[in-house]
């Protein structure tokens, strides 16, 4: 028995794969936004308990640095500026693409411009402000719900993770490969918070933000495929019922 999700993406199969992975992509965009755009102005204007606690720790941070942990938040950081996603997603996808797994290397890039996208929506709409301590490093011209840096994180390296778990049939590499995903998530996110960018709240909304962003790129990369598949199918039998007209030109 099929599910309703089933026949959704049975439906989806039937159009063009690149109208199909833009239907799911675009559908995503949108209901993440409004997800994150309705939580964060719930967190910026409804739940003064959370915010104050927001706001405690960051100024416990501020309080307790040291120039080891400055040092430390420098390089954590880094993993997620934009430069370092800019790399990272460039050198993996042309791999992919040379190793002729070019649906993964799609994975990766819609990821990550999913992510970017509704980060930019749901950071202009919330506007909410900085965390009100001396910050670290130069300030973003974004506001701060929710995270960037944690959201491109989870959006690029889950995706990487994801991918060695499918490819990689030894379970102790998908095992690294998530684990390295989620200390460089903690490591980004603590980071962020400890250099006075974000408060507590926005981080694990950058993180969960990510999540939907990886998660969007997968169903969407799933329907592109069986619709391509779909495509392929009934192309098929119409070449292989015409040999003669082939060998008769």
């Amino acid at each position: 028995m099929t599910t309703g999700l089933d026949e959704w993406e049975g439906r989806l199969s039937r159009l063009h794969p690149a109208a199909a992975v833009t239907s799911v992509a675009v559908s995503g965009y949108l209901l993440t936004c409004m997800l994150f755009v309705g939580a964060g102005l719930m967190v910026t204007n409804r739940l003064g308990g959370l915010t104050r606690w927001d706001d405690s720790v960051v100024r416990w941070l501020a309080d307790h640095r040291s120039s080891a942990l400055n040092t430390w938040a420098g390089y954590a950081t880094t993993l997620a500026d934009t430069l370092g996603i800019v790399v990272v997603l460039l050198a993996t996808t042309i791999l992919l693409t040379v190793l002729r797994h070019r649906w993964e290397a799609f994975l990766l890039a819609v990821a990550v411009f999913l992510e970017l996208t509704a980060f930019l929506t749901v950071n202009a709409v919330v506007a909410r402000p900085r965390p009100d301590v001396a910050r670290l490093g130069s300030l973003p011209s974004t506001s701060s719900f929710p995270s960037g840096h944690t959201a491109a994180i989870v959006a690029l390296y889950g995706g990487l993770a994801i991918l060695a778990s499918a490819r990689l049939r030894h379970r102790v590499v998908g095992l690294v490969a998530w684990i390295a995903a989620f200390v460089a998530t903690v490591a980004v996110g603590v980071a962020r918070v400890y250099r006075g960018m974000h408060h507590p709240s926005d981080v694990v909304a950058g993180a969960l933000l990510g999540s939907a962003a990886l998660a969007v790129a997968v169903v969407a990369v799933k329907v592109g495929q069986r619709a391509a598949a779909e495509r392929q199918r009934l192309h098929t039998p119409l070449a292989a019922s015409s040999p003669n007209l082939v060998a008769g030109r």
